[in-house]
């Protein structure tokens, strides 16, 4: 979902064979989303096209898919991220406010995914690049050995606040998504807009796919 690309760094790419690609740019430094999809799996969802939405440019698109068995929503997402906060010291301070300020724009995006899944009846799947954790064990200081996802709680309430009367669940995954040089954390979730029924008759999980080379 992450792609730091430009509408001419799109055009360019070849998506591997047997897949299309949807795009929303951003630029080559910040923002852009896309999907990555299998034709075969396009091909479960012919009663009508593809239908992309750009819900906010290069942050938040939504591929609305259509069949016999049903309707499929999948968001892709990229919240804003900031500097790396130092801990502990007049650096760490200045960065903190600078976070402050990513704040109310990651509780848009929050809400206007929120929205969204109030104003659909399809099975909806969401996943990107959040930036923040929800939970304390979503982030690992290496260095100390201790969990530190705490740092993030203003927006995991916030997040918890509007996605859980929108009955958003988050998919278990084992591994860390992003390895860093100071933390391990879980910033790429996916979730899953799913009649409570459903969760408990079914077992979901997630996994990142092995690349080839």
């Amino acid at each position: 979902s992450e792609t730091h690309g430009t509408s001419g760094s799109q055009q360019a790419y070849t998506p591997p064979g047997g897949t299309r690609a949807f795009w929303s740019a951003g630029t080559a430094a910040r923002g852009g989303v896309g999907v990555l999809i299998r034709e075969a799996f396009l091909e479960l969802f012919n009663l009508a096209p593809p239908l992309w939405e750009v819900l906010d440019e290069g942050r938040l698109a939504r591929l609305r898919l259509v069949g016999p068995s049903g309707a499929l929503d999948i968001f892709t997402c990229y919240f804003p991220t900031g500097i790396a906060r130092a801990m502990g010291s007049a650096a760490g301070a200045a960065a903190s406010g600078d976070h402050l300020t990513l704040r109310p724009q990651r509780e848009r995006l929050a809400r206007l995914i929120a929205g969204m899944l109030d104003d659909t009846a399809s099975l909806a799947v969401v996943g990107g690049d959040f930036n923040f954790v929800t939970r304390p064990q979503d982030r690992w200081q290496k260095a100390s050995g201790s969990y530190t996802g705490n740092h993030d709680h203003a927006e995991a309430a916030h997040w918890h606040q509007v996605m859980d009367p929108a009955g958003l669940y988050e998919l278990h995954q084992e591994e860390y998504t992003h390895n860093g040089p100071v933390s391990q954390a879980r910033l790429d979730p996916s979730l899953l807009h799913i009649l409570p029924s459903r969760r408990i008759q079914s077992r979901s999980t997630c996994c990142a796919p092995t690349h080839q080379t």
